[in-house]
């Protein structure tokens, strides 16, 4: 509820919001649309994003969290990794192991990312302050 008492448009608070970057790492799938396409990391969320159909309870509420996404983070993006490792033990100790064990392409990645959130990351203003 707004203060007085209406309720709180989407839109005017969402302006207020970061964006939204959803990393997801272990990434094993191909980026495909239904007809076996191209699509980007965008393009997949955004089709994550999209509604259920039917009407149990199980589905209502994760057609609310994917309303929740869309309608407060309106400038959003994702981003897919591959599994930094191949050796399921290393995967235990990943904070500790030298960028040279790791997969060539998730170093790769690493570095794609970091660019893309300092790229994106903006002082957080409030009425241009």
């Amino acid at each position: 509820m707004a203060p007085n008492g209406s309720e709180a448009d989407p839109e005017e608070i969402a302006k207020y919001f970061p964006s939204f970057l959803w990393v997801v790492r272990d990434f094993a799938l191909k980026l495909l649309d239904s007809q076996g396409n191209p699509i980007s990391s965008r393009d997949y969320l955004e089709n994550a994003l999209k509604e259920l159909k039917g009407s149990s309870d199980v589905i209502e509420n994760k057609n609310r969290v994917r309303r929740l996404i869309s309608n407060f983070f309106p400038e959003r993006d994702a981003f897919t990794m591959v599994r930094p490792v191949e050796e399921e033990s290393d995967l235990h100790n990943l904070q500790s192991l030298p960028d040279t064990v790791l997969r060539e392409e998730f170093v790769l990645q690493m570095a794609q990312l970091r660019a893309k959130v300092f790229k994106r990351v903006h002082p957080k203003m409030l009425h241009g302050k």
